[in-house]
């Protein structure tokens, strides 16, 4: 018998247009026996029949665990529960709906199973997925022994997977849902906070010089410049002004003086790369990182345009995570997550504070009025 998670989706903001597409969709949502569906919201009668989506194939591809039915719904929330996991294809669906008459929309999604082994939350900014987080079943123990005086982790038993007496299990049962909605409310509430959909950041976008050094003892300093402008420079911008912000603006912050800005260009580019010996592209490349800092609009790129812009590249961005309300860092290797903030948002270690000085950073670098924009 599989273990019921309960969730709930919040519209934090939709507008009225999406109100009323809310509604006609809820106008769908039959009562099949004790249950009212999930999947019945998305029944067109043309595209979909109720057939069609009762079956568990559909449900495992768009709706995500193989059934998941609703306790409440109106246009503030959806309450409800479902097998194993959070229903997270089906908020996908529902927020891609809702976001053809609201680009603007700001939707989460928190869940809790009933042991409980697991608990989490995702956010949407527009049709896009800007923070999320998952507690497995040890996670949960940690979070609650760090918020309680009268548990630690040394009343849990590896050995034999229990507390280690009653009285533990009891502190921890009477408290632990709380703590979970209590943890996850204040992330929410920290992510919409910050959250910048609308106004200009500035990011860091760091890259090892170690290639650029290589090459140049290989093939000579042309070959290497060439190397750095066309796989890092060149490479990066353009992926940020496909996937990021289409007018994003890009600063060089090396100089002795103001901010230098930079276009996506060999000419441009080549500005900054004006040394003609070796001994001063070795001076240039003296730390282990080189940066650029990309101004573009709103913090809420980390687990979409960021991570497609490193299709065929690594990188590390270092900027304003919404989620974390502060400066972190998150490595992106080839379209793939690196180690950082995002794949690891219960780790601490990512909080950029631990790092500027390794990457040749100051907060002052990614304060946006530093640059005359």
């Amino acid at each position: 018998m599989a273990n019921n998670v309960n969730f709930s989706i919040n519209f934090f903001s939709i507008n009225k247009d999406a109100k009323k597409l809310l509604d006609e969709l809820f106008n769908r949502i039959r009562k099949d026996g004790e249950y009212s569906w999930f999947y019945d919201i998305f029944v067109d009668g043309e595209n979909l029949t109720y057939e069609d989506a009762s079956q568990y194939s559909w449900s495992y591809e768009n709706i995500g665990p193989k059934w998941s039915y609703l306790d409440d719904w109106n246009e503030d929330s959806i309450i409800g529960t479902s097998a194993w996991s959070a229903p997270d294809a089906g908020l996908k669906k529902l927020v891609n709906l809702l976001y053809e008459v609201d680009p603007n929309l700001s939707i989460s999604m928190s869940y809790e199973d009933e042991v409980p082994l697991l608990a989490g939350f995702q956010v949407y900014s527009g049709n896009k997925l800007i923070a999320s987080n998952h507690w497995d079943e040890d996670e949960i123990r940690v979070m609650v022994t760090e918020e309680l005086d009268e548990l630690s982790m040394d009343d849990w038993s590896e050995d034999d997977f229990e507390w280690i007496d009653e009285s533990k299990e009891d502190i921890f049962q009477n408290n632990v849902s709380e703590i979970i909605s209590e943890t996850i409310d204040s992330k929410i509430k920290v992510i919409n906070k910050n959250l910048s959909a609308n106004e200009l950041q500035a990011f860091a976008f760091c890259f090892s010089s170690y290639d650029f050094i290589e090459v140049m003892e290989d093939d000579g300093l042309d070959k290497a410049k060439s190397f750095l402008i066309e796989n890092y420079f060149l490479k990066i911008m353009e992926g940020i002004l496909v996937n990021v912000d289409s007018k994003a603006r890009f600063f060089w912050n090396k100089s002795s003086h103001e901010p230098l800005e930079i276009k996506n260009n060999l000419k441009f580019i080549n500005n900054i790369l004006n040394f003609s010996s070796k001994e001063e592209a070795e001076q240039f490349a003296e730390s282990d990182y080189l940066n650029f800092i990309a101004i573009v609009t709103g913090n809420h790129h980390w687990s979409d345009g960021f991570l497609k812009s490193s299709n065929d590249i690594y990188f590390t961005v270092i900027g304003m995570y919404p989620a974390a309300g502060e400066l972190c860092l998150q490595g992106y290797d080839y379209g793939d997550f690196d180690t950082g903030i995002v794949v690891s948002p219960n780790e601490r270690g990512y909080e950029a504070d631990n790092h500027l000085e390794v990457y040749s950073l100051s907060k002052n670098d990614l304060n946006i009025n530093s640059y005359k924009l």
